[in-house]
């Protein structure tokens, strides 16, 4: 067969197999990944609003509007600038990507959420109680991250990072070191005071959770131990004290007859021939 006689080389010729190079979007993200979109998009949103409006309305205050609940999640998800979006999205995927992975996506979100809800409760506290000069609108995700950051910490103490991308050091000593750097600018009113304020809050109870949650499963779990031995023992009481009403009430049958029953003891009959009809039937 010449070359020119091949199938391919015919007009009609259609190969059976086309294989393509296909893109498609990722099935299905992490949450992580989701927050930092939608931080993007929020963002977006906050470069052509005029009037300020998103910011004012969605960002953590102090005061009366220290009430507006909505305040303590909306103003996770904005941010003052690009670089400011950019270094906690960087360390949301870095952090937030690997507590995910151990915690499951739901668990994650949920302290991911309180982490930040509260660094917002922290700021109009401390503008409260005249530690911080309040009135200025607070926002980033900064304290929910560093919450997450902790977190980390305490899981993966020895994990290398770069502190201004040439630094190496351990995350524990990276994670004190800034907690003592927010503590040192909270202390001092030094330049965004409340944003510190916010992710000594956060990273508290980042700690604290990771800390605490194993003590508290096994305190729940030995109270849910003892309260279901003591419900089984109430219920083996009162069964033992059924049988000896039965007991008795069957006694007085074989000496006076089943005439000579009260409507209680007749109902005292009646729930113990149902009890052990349930049990039989189990």
């Amino acid at each position: 067969m010449g070359v020119y006689d091949r199938d391919y080389y015919q007009t009609d010729y259609r190969p059976q197999f086309r294989p393509q190079m296909r893109f498609r979007w990722p099935q299905e993200l992490s949450a992580a990944q989701w927050i930092t979109i939608i931080c993007g998009g929020v963002f977006l949103i906050e470069m052509i609003d005029p009037t300020g409006f998103v910011v004012n309305f969605f960002s953590m205050q102090t005061g009366f509007h220290a009430f507006e609940l909505w305040r303590y999640i909306s103003y996770q998800f904005l941010h003052g600038g690009f670089w400011h979006l950019f270094f906690n999205m960087w360390a949301l995927l870095i952090f937030g990507c690997r507590v995910e992975q151990m915690w499951g996506t739901r668990k994650f979100l949920i302290f991911y959420l309180a982490c930040g809800v509260a660094g917002g409760i922290c700021y109009p506290l401390l503008a409260a109680f005249g530690i911080l000069h309040g009135g200025l609108p607070m926002v980033g995700a900064s304290g929910a991250i560093y919450g997450v950051m902790a977190a980390c910490a305490m899981m993966f103490p020895n994990t290398v990072i770069y502190i201004n991308f040439f630094f190496p050091m351990r995350l524990w000593q990276a994670t004190l070191l800034f907690a003592v750097i927010n503590f040192m600018t909270v202390a001092t009113s030094g330049p965004n005071a409340g944003g510190s304020a916010a992710h000594i809050a956060g990273l508290a109870a980042g700690a604290g959770y990771v800390w605490l949650w194993p003590k508290t499963q096994i305190i729940f779990s030995r109270f849910f131990a003892k309260s279901n031995l003591d419900s089984w023992e109430r219920k083996m009481k009162e069964y033992r004290r059924l049988q000896q009403e039965v007991d008795r009430i069957l006694d007085k049958v074989n000496s006076q007859g089943l005439k000579s029953l009260t409507r209680a003891e007749r109902n005292t009959l009646r729930k113990a021939t149902e009890m052990e009809n349930r049990k039989n039937r189990s």
